[in-house]
């Protein structure tokens, strides 16, 4: 075998150095796209991860309590509990500089006696704290790319306005500097309390058990002596919280990457294909010399399988620059919707790799096997004649039109099966998957149905070329269909993905126009889907009361509190002002829910947590509450809410206050006076105390031009692997017709005898790369509609979500052009090739 490699394969390989080049090509963009997934989703976790591990340094375990934090007293219940050798109180709060609104920090209040006891504090410069209640400590890293130096003051928002805080040592980029990717500021826990009104209250206690000690014991006696409203966990079970945060995201780059390997299957298949029927009169000679079947199928399977090493090795490197080049965009993705994180060093598994050449070099193989054994299949004087290898009907194609058939038939019933019963998001993708095989396995059958009939409207408008054209696909419709097939993938996962984002964003937007009822809304810091972890100043509410324009205005207070091993959405509201300026869309319920929120243990849920928990209007929802223990609410009404798919909940402040006694508000909703602006109102308030106090005021268009914003942030994420996937497809067109012209040498030949110009050829060969895009657009576009609705479909079963299906017409236009573009840049070198071709040699062509 290494003999006929060596001797046979390499040299036809020398002979087609492009074509196969171009093939290797699609493997090597495919196992990108596969190993940058791999790597970007492992990246984010060990990212996570690592933060964890460094920022807690030698805790086991950690308590953690409410939104507004827990009694400082119980610290010395902590200590007091046997197993427990150390423990370090700790106050976390969210700033952002006084000068720059966009760059936060995460301030991390420690007593730094014991703190030094639990994490390790590697000075680069300073000190860590002194004796001055204002000192802050930075990370290195930060400090340098915002130019501040020791004894620089730095001027932060807190719950007091705009303070400053004298930098006192830089700390290297270990343990606490960590946190929050590195943008941390480390204080004094009393200054943090008092800056950021928590006074006598933590958010969180890191512990170090005793040598030998039963952690788990442990947890269960501080949970047994802490009671409900607190969270004893290891640290590192926060990893599972945000793994599972992250599935979907994850799940939706996986999948796109499995797709674009897949349409680069389909090319490998298409030229090991018109490899076998290129070389008929070789596999002909080599048997009359005594090569066996097994020998040709396994001289066709490896040189595909050799392929399959080479585009894995080189897809591999390829995806490490393009998991790169998406990191800091995944980052911020990631940053904005779930948890901030550094994904500047990537991580490599050695799986990623492994999976790599697995991939490659088995898909590769997988698709050469079956053209392999057709290969295998004829005897040597079948294999001597050319016309033995002209195509014909074989019971091949009416098994590969059932299986299509059984195929989308499955995947209506896994459609039903899930509308009915529910399921996983990955259901959502299993659909798409099988739609997709369908429409492959029926391409074929597609293609010999439409080419008859494209014969004489294609020879009414373009002539003797246009009857050729059609002539053309209908000789080769198994070969044509892959490529069509690769292409209708590349085009219906750009479609589906848009419709259902479109779909999305446009339930998304029209639920802002009708519930975003206010004229400006003030807060401290830009929007986030769960929390608002920086709170107004307290004097916010009276300074609105003075400025001129404001009619009346409510607070909130959004958090996230843990329910059942997952977060839940928290807004408090002010329900009287609220119910008289505000609109909720209802799902179940109506506006009389909101008059039993006030000052009762009754709430309003979403969609998405009703439909998890299985709770409808009457139904209980029992909340852990710092200072009021388990807490059944009842839940008075189901709205219609998109801020997390976790699901969310609100209740009147009052009963926040109560129950977790934190008067600290995030947001206040303000309505302007008849006869004023928003514009000049704004302004009003910026001038009179906003600046001052850093604080950030939005009118209702510019709020919502920010949330448009951060789905728009997602939803492009992947619109770079569509893009990979059509390139994929560019090259299988460009392979097929690049073949085509070389199987077709003596046909060309003979038309240019019969006097067809090189103008004709090549015009030909233009108007089949156009049919394949056609034809490859259509099925696309067909498939693409169909997976979008299942995918909302399947959203809506999953989720909980009321998402109204929103027609992806311009993405349908764009596909069209694009395929067509992408068709005829493909037939471009092929209708050059073809016209270049010597009359006397093409006759003289076997």
């Amino acid at each position: 075998m290494i003999a006929l490699l060596r001797l046979v394969s390499l040299r036809h390989l020398s002979r087609q150095k492009i074509r196969w080049s171009m093939t290797t090509l699609g493997i090597v963009l495919g196992v990108a796209a596969l190993v940058a997934t791999n790597i970007l989703n492992a990246t984010t976790l060990s990212s996570f991860e690592r933060t964890i591990n460094t920022a807690v340094g030698k805790a086991t375990l950690q308590v953690r309590g409410g939104s507004g934090g827990f009694p400082e007293q119980t610290v010395a219940q902590v200590r007091q509990t046997a197993g427990v050798k150390q423990s370090a109180p700790v106050v976390q709060a969210l700033t952002l500089l006084a000068d720059d609104s966009t760059s936060t920090l995460v301030i991390f209040g420690i007593d730094p006696r014991l703190d030094r006891a639990v994490r390790d504090y590697q000075l680069v410069e300073g000190d860590l704290l002194g004796s001055s209640g204002d000192d802050v400590v930075l990370s290195v890293d930060w400090a340098r790319r915002h130019d501040v130096r020791i004894g620089d003051s730095l001027r932060l928002i807190t719950a007091q306005g705009p303070q400053s805080f004298a930098v006192r040592g830089l700390i290297a980029d270990i343990g606490a500097a960590r946190i929050n990717g590195g943008d941390v500021a480390v204080l004094d826990w009393r200054t943090a309390q008092r800056s950021f009104a928590l006074d006598g209250k933590l958010t969180q206690i890191d512990l170090v058990t005793e040598n030998g000690a039963d952690i788990d014991a442990v947890s269960r006696e501080l949970d047994a002596l802490l009671g409900p409203g607190y969270t004893v966990e290891r640290p590192i079970g926060r990893k599972a919280q945000v793994e599972a945060m992250l599935t979907s995201f994850q799940t939706l780059l996986s999948v796109t990457g499995m797709l674009v390997l897949f349409v680069g299957i389909f090319v490998i298949y298409n030229t090991v294909s018109t490899s076998v029927v290129q070389r008929r009169r070789e596999i002909g000679m080599l048997r009359s010399l005594g090569v066996t079947r097994a020998q040709i199928a396994g001289l066709f399977t490896l040189e595909a399988a050799g392929m399959g090493l080479v585009g894995s090795l080189v897809g591999y490197g390829v995806g490490v620059l393009l998991a790169r080049a998406m990191a800091q965009t995944v980052a911020q993705t990631v940053s904005v919707m779930y948890v901030k994180l550094d994904m500047s060093a990537l991580d490599l598994p050695l799986s990623s790799l492994i999976v790599a050449l697995i991939v490659g070099i088995g898909s590769s193989a997988a698709a050469a096997l079956v053209p392999s054994l057709s290969a295998a299949r004829v005897s040597p004087l079948e294999a001597m004649r050319q016309q033995a290898w002209l195509p014909r009907p074989s019971r091949s194609s009416r098994v590969t039109l059932g299986l299509g058939l059984i195929i989308l038939a499955l995947t209506a019933g896994l459609a039903v099966f899930q509308l009915v019963v529910g399921g996983q998001s990955t259901m959502l993708y299993l659909w798409a998957f099988t739609l997709l095989l369908g429409l492959v396995l029926l391409m074929p059958a597609f293609i010999r149905i439409i080419s008859p009939s494209l014969r004489y409207p294609l020879t009414w408008l373009l002539g003797t070329s246009g009857r050729l054209a059609a002539d053309n696909l209908a000789k080769t419709p198994a070969r044509t269909a892959v490529t069509t097939a690769a292409l209708a993938i590349g085009l219906a996962l750009m479609i589906a993905e848009t419709g259902y984002f479109e779909s999305f964003k446009g339930s998304l937007l029209d639920w802002m126009d009708q519930s975003i009822t206010a004229d400006l809304i003030v807060s401290a810091m830009p929007p986030s889907p769960t929390s608002m972890d920086l709170h107004l100043p307290v004097d916010t509410a009276d300074r609105l009361r003075q400025t001129d324009g404001v009619a009346d205005f409510y607070g909130l207070r959004i958090f996230s509190l843990p329910h059942q091993g997952k977060d839940i959405a928290i807004t408090a509201i002010d329900i009287p002002g609220f119910r008289e300026h505000a609109r909720m869309v209802w799902a179940a319920g109506d506006s009389t829910a909101l008059d039993r929120m006030v000052d009762q243990d009754a709430l309003l849920i979403s969609e998405p947590l009703a439909h998890h928990l299985n709770l409808g209007i009457g139904g209980q929802l029992t909340l852990d509450t710092p200072y009021g223990g388990e807490v059944p609410f009842t839940v008075a009404g189901i709205v219609v809410e998109y801020g997390s798919d976790q699901g969310s909940a609100y209740m009147d402040r009052s009963t926040y206050r109560r129950l977790w006694r934190d008067d600290r508000v995030d947001i206040y909703d303000a309505f302007v006076k008849p006869g004023y602006t928003s514009a000049e109102v704004k302004q009003s308030i910026v001038k009179g105390f906003g600046s001052e106090l850093g604080l950030i005021v939005q009118t209702n268009q510019e709020f919502r031009g920010v949330l448009r914003g951060m789905v728009d942030q997602v939803s492009g994420l992947t619109y770079g692997m569509q893009l990979i996937a059509l390139i994929v497809a560019l090259l299988g067109i460009a392979n097929t017709l690049f073949v085509a012209v070389l199987d077709r040498t003596r046909e060309i030949g003979t038309l240019r005898a019969l006097g067809a110009t090189r103008s004709q050829l090549s015009w030909l060969i233009v108007i089949e790369a156009a049919l394949i895009g056609l034809i490859g657009s259509l099925m696309g576009i067909a498939a693409g509609i169909v997976d979008s609705v299942l995918l909302v479909i399947g959203s809506v079963a999953t989720a909980g979500w009321t998402i109204h299906y929103s027609f992806p017409l311009a993405s349908i236009l764009s596909a069209l052009v694009l395929a067509l573009l992408v068709a005829l840049a493909a037939g471009y070198y092929p209708s050059r090739r073809a016209a270049a071709i010597n009359v006397v040699e093409a006759m003289s062509y076997e």
